[in-house]
């Protein structure tokens, strides 16, 4: 069923409206509760530079501006990215189920992520260190590569046969993830590994977390 020009204008922007109401809301949850009014206030007053809010203390909006904000949006834009992935991802293998877990790459960038946050110090070259998100790209490169290569062995690629190898691919990353997680001695980077991969906008878990 398709909509008409005129009602996909108005779900179109039904959903920004909708997108920039949640934005306020969650801004405003936390440890420290904050009401959307008042985010609105302090968010407008940050953006156009005019006085503080009166009703609102200066901790909270340092809060609200310095912390939630940049978390709040960096998820937003997040989400965007990984439905337009999303959206090439099932035009390309032309099968609506086809999305980075079922393809084995979300699976993959776990493992170079959990690689770099537990075994970071020993993975230095010419000084440089390897960071969280260069582990996790080259993870979700060498996942692809594996389930390209295993569903193309003897035979041409195929929608079904790059389900059943990302299938593979993502049972074996995950069990690699959960085996340097289990074998690592380090409690602060098992936690660190263990928040990265349910999802954590967090730019360090020691401080900020949980405002």
């Amino acid at each position: 069923m398709y909509l008409t020009k005129n009602k996909a204008m108005i779900v179109r922007w039904g959903l920004i409206i909708a997108l920039y109401l949640i934005i306020i809301v969650a801004i405003g949850v936390g440890s420290v509760s904050v009401a959307p009014i008042d985010v609105w206030n302090i968010l407008k007053s940050k953006i156009i530079n005019t006085d503080s809010i009166n009703t609102v203390s200066l901790a909270v909006q340092d809060i609200i501006w310095e912390i939630r904000t940049p978390r709040v949006i960096l998820a937003a834009v997040s989400g965007a990215g990984l439905a337009l992935a999303g959206l090439v991802m099932q035009a390309s293998v032309q099968n609506p189920l086809a999305e980075p877990f079922i393809l084995g790459i979300a699976s993959g960038a776990s493992v170079g992520a959990v690689v770099a946050i537990l075994l970071g110090g020993m993975l230095t070259v010419h000084g440089i260190t390897l960071g969280v998100a260069s582990g996790a790209f080259i993870g979700a490169i060498v996942a692809t590569l594996g389930v390209l290569l295993l569903a193309g062995i003897r035979q041409r690629l195929s929608t079904v046969r790059l389900i059943l190898a990302g299938a593979v691919v993502s049972a074996l990353c995950t069990a690699i993830s959960n085996f340097i997680i289990y074998m690592a001695a380090d409690a602060e980077g098992m936690q660190s590994a263990a928040f990265w991969t349910m999802g954590s906008f967090a730019g360090n878990l020691r401080y900020g977390f949980g405002y």
